[in-house]
């Protein structure tokens, strides 16, 4: 770097008739450019004047005729200083280019290279001290480079917790992901963080890390302790920042053979982690179940942002340390574009923080395969968020999920039901304004044993076993279940405004457990108090040899008026020829005075009890008919315009109807993974 000229050098340039004009200026031009300063006021001068030949100059300055350019004669300005035109270009780069094509350090940035510091980078080496040399020197704000190589870390920081400490501000940053490496030592499993603050919570303000990969060697015997939860959780980056303004970023790095209780665990105003690799991720084999988060992040700040973007999750099948992709809390979240495979659960969307509610979520555009469960949603109370409504304006959409419920079989400690999409059944508050739309979900036909209680493993399934866990204006729409182990969807508990309306479900209750009712084998079931809801336009395809679902929508939910309950256009296609059933059915149970309109094919007879009060059209004719007996009943009145007529018709009566012989349009399913048309009416 350029030194500072000493008064020794001043002295041989005081005598300015020594020295050429011209000479003088283009030094000019050189010191400038090294270090920014006027040229002028680095060798002392007060001016840029050219004197004439005596010790004293004169007040002129450079004649306009004798200024040059930067390969010559310096221009300057009325204030002494040269024109910007005429300096260097100071852009280009001291380190190569990461395989992404970005500058890792721009020359004139101010950085700390670990290898300045004695980091050999061999992976032999233990440069522990070395880097956290770097770290110190670096101070708040300063940029850390690590040059190509891996640096082995096998020594802990003498608390024992962090085996790097790093600084406010600090960026770390390698030559890239694919050839910058940090890697835990052998059989060193006992830390909290690789990289962490002085404490847990230090204020980390703008925070980064970009390009660079960590190695938590779990193959060499860093694997998780089930009773080190607390002391040893063995984190990759670990920092929970609480203040405004803080923030997170980690980039383009990855994240190999972890078995830890999380991998990212970090809380800031501001976290944006994007475009990383998460790979390996629970010890091979190891069957004891511990809850683990490759990315466990949280807003700390009302109106703060997480960003999760382009992620690639690579998880053990059956690996009890493989639980869940990415679990979130707090502020207002954007998770898009990632993709995550070999997980117990993709993703865990949460309404759960101690004092930050969700603004809003949305999980849009992402691939979930191989997992056991899909996405899911809570809504806790925490801390000081003990009323109202923690958890809001939720939207998962355009995402496509396969789901694998023998892989994780093994699990101790772990009954595998399985589903697609779920609010968590556990949840202890309301959840405002969820839309669920335009997913596809696929279930891997089960081969093993099946739980007893795979009835719960839907594709959707919105179950709320606490009272005060109630959902409010939910929309279901345009997604496709393929396959489902169970019933296609199920809804129980409190939900106001519900709508299900375009969606298609093939083939339900495709689980080995004989014991799964014939209630569990149709599209969707109803229960708890669902009030003001729309079942429009759904489709149930079984195109099995023999048909095996039932029911389109079985309804166990109390049918009052007061409810409001509509089932319209919904459609039953069975592909061996048998007549498909009543569209939407209420149990005998039910209540009284239902208001339901429904097209149907096939007519509910004694066994099939539709409610006093209960409208059902029919395919054939159009006519509208009501139910007027009682639940047991078997008389129905044609209802005219202006009020019943006297016309009756009795279940026995009623021939089936075919479907139309021109479907509305087509669904495109994969179905054993062979790509079916599915029609639609």
């Amino acid at each position: 770097m350029a030194r500072k000229i000493e008064n020794k050098d001043q002295l041989a340039l005081q005598d300015v008739a020594d020295i050429k004009r011209r000479g003088l200026l283009r030094f000019g031009t050189l010191v400038t450019a090294l270090t920014g300063t006027s040229a002028m006021s680095v060798i002392g001068a007060t001016s840029a004047q050219a004197g004439p030949g005596d010790k004293t100059p004169p007040n002129t300055y450079v004649p306009i005729s004798e200024k040059g350019s930067p390969s010559g004669v310096a221009s300057l300005d009325v204030n002494a200083k040269i024109l910007p035109t005429q300096l260097p270009d100071l852009s280009a780069t001291y380190a190569a280019l990461t395989e992404g094509g970005k500058g890792v350090v721009r020359q004139g940035d101010m950085f700390v290279s670990v290898k300045d510091h004695g980091a050999v980078g061999n992976g032999i080496a233990d440069d522990r001290s070395a880097i956290q040399s770097a770290l110190t020197a670096a101070g708040v704000g300063g940029t850390i480079y690590f040059p190509a190589g891996t640096y082995l870390l096998a020594t802990a920081t003498q608390t024992g917790d962090r085996i790097l400490v790093a600084l406010a501000g600090q960026s770390l940053q390698g030559a890239g992901r694919n050839v910058t490496t940090l890697k835990v030592g052998n059989s060193f499993g006992r830390y909290k963080t690789i990289i962490g603050g002085t404490v847990e919570t230090t204020d980390m303000a703008r925070f980064a890390i970009n390009g660079i990969r960590f190695d938590q060697n779990n193959t060499n015997g860093n694997v998780f302790v089930t009773t080190e939860t607390s002391t040893y959780p063995r984190n990759a980056i670990r920092t929970l920042a609480y203040t405004a303004g803080s923030a997170l970023l980690v980039n383009d790095c990855i994240f190999d053979n972890h078995d830890g209780l999380n991998t990212l665990y970090v809380a800031a105003e501001t976290i944006d982690i994007s475009t990383n690799l998460f790979r390996g991720t629970g010890a091979p084999g190891v069957t004891t179940f511990h809850d683990h988060s490759s990315i466990y992040s949280t807003t700390t700040v009302d109106g703060g942002t997480q960003t999760i973007n382009g992620n690639t999750f690579i998880g053990n099948s059956g690996s009890a340390g493989a639980v869940c992709a990415i679990e979130t809390h707090g502020g207002t979240q954007a998770i898009t574009g990632n993709t995550i495979s070999k997980y117990l659960i993709g993703a865990n969307l949460t309404g759960w923080a101690s004092t930050i509610r969700v603004r809003s979520i949305g999980f849009t555009g992402n691939q979930i395969s191989g997992c056991c469960f899909g996405v899911q949603i809570w809504s806790r109370y925490a801390g000081t968020i003990t009323t109202g409504t923690p958890c809001k304006n939720v939207v998962i959409t355009s995402n496509v999920i396969h789901i694998d419920r023998d892989a994780w079989l093994g699990i101790t400690g772990l009954s595998a039901t399985a589903w697609g999409i779920t609010f968590e059944e556990a949840s202890t508050a309301p959840l405002d304004t969820l839309t669920v739309s335009g997913n596809i979900i696929e279930f891997k036909t089960s081969t093993g044993t099946a739980p007893a209680n795979d009835f719960r493993s839907q594709g959707i399934r919105l179950v709320m076993a606490n009272a005060a866990a109630t959902l409010k204006d939910v929309k279901i729409t345009d997604n496709t279940i393929i396959n489902p182990l169970s019933t296609g969807m199920m809804f129980s508990g409190i939900i106001s405004r519900l709508m299900v309306r375009g969606n298609t479900v093939v083939n339900p209750a495709q689980s080995t457990e004989a014991s799964v009712a014939a209630v569990y084998r149709s599209f969707g079931v109803i229960a708890g108090t669902i009030r003001d809801a729309q079942f429009d336009a759904n489709t149930l395809v079984d195109d099995r040899a023999t048909h095996y679902a039932v029911y389109m929508f079985l309804c166990l939910s109390s049918m009052t008026a007061a409810n409001n309950m509509s089932s319209r256009n919904n459609t039953v296609r069975y592909t061996d020829g048998a007549a498909a059933p009543v569209t939407f059915y209420p149990s005998a149970a039910a209540g009284t005075a239902p208001y339901i309109a429904d097209q149907c094919s096939v007519w509910p007879g004694v066994f099939q009890p539709a409610l006093a009060g209960s409208t059902i059209r029919e395919t054939s004719t159009g006519k509208l008919y009501m139910q007027t007996a009682t639940p047991s009943g078997t008389t129905w009145k044609v209802a005219a315009q202006n009020g019943l007529t006297t016309a009756t018709k009795a279940p026995a009566a009623g021939a089936a109807a075919a479907l139309p012989a021109t479907p509305a349009g087509y669904v495109i399913v994969t179905i054993n993974g062979t790509d079916r048309q599915v029609p639609y009416y």
